[in-house]
């Protein structure tokens, strides 16, 4: 396979010199010098295929070249906005094209949070011990003013009250920030 891909650039080369040193005659022949001076190569379709030539029209440059030039982007500060998640997570859509202009509030992409999904976890759970809190808290109170219970017990379901009612609006607020952030 080496020695193949060897074959053939040895018979480009060839080729191409020939082709250059023909071109180079007729240069220099001027445009007195007649015909005889060309060299004609002719290969068959076959080994022009094998030998891996082609060729392609001439076409005029059109004039439109890419330029490369090495620089640095810098943003002004003042046009510098940082947009920052409530919660981590991944990005599962977002939702603005490039350039597109956006207004307040508006949704720019969504994203998909265990953080959030905890946070809501937790809030339905506060929910569930702050009702259970005050259902103990009007049992013990009725206890209580009936001479059932004594009074400390009664402070202490009170004590347990207060801590759930606070956990729930703890609770609450996070979920609040996690989700609204901004609005």
């Amino acid at each position: 396979m080496t020695a193949l891909i060897a074959s053939k650039r040895i018979i480009m080369s060839v080729l191409l010199s020939w082709l250059l040193l023909g071109a180079a005659a007729s240069v220099n022949a001027g445009p007195a010098a007649d015909q005889s001076n060309d060299v004609m190569i002719s290969l068959e379709e076959r080994k022009i295929r094998a030998a891996g030539i082609s060729t392609v029209p001439v076409e005029p440059e059109r004039g439109e070249t890419e330029l490369s030039l090495p620089g640095t982007v810098a943003i002004p500060p003042s046009q510098l906005r940082v947009v920052a998640a409530p919660a981590n997570g991944l990005v599962e859509a977002v939702l603005v094209a490039t350039d597109e202009n956006v207004t307040a509030g508006q949704p720019i992409a969504r994203l998909r949070s265990p953080d959030l999904v905890e946070a809501q976890r937790q809030y339905l759970a506060a929910i569930a011990d702050e009702a259970l809190s005050a259902d103990r808290l009007r049992r013990i109170r009725f206890l209580w003013e009936s001479r059932v219970t004594p009074e400390r017990e009664l402070r202490v379901v009170e004590t347990e009250a207060v801590n759930a009612k606070s956990r729930l609006d703890e609770r609450a607020q996070i979920l609040g920030l996690m989700e609204n952030v901004g609005g």
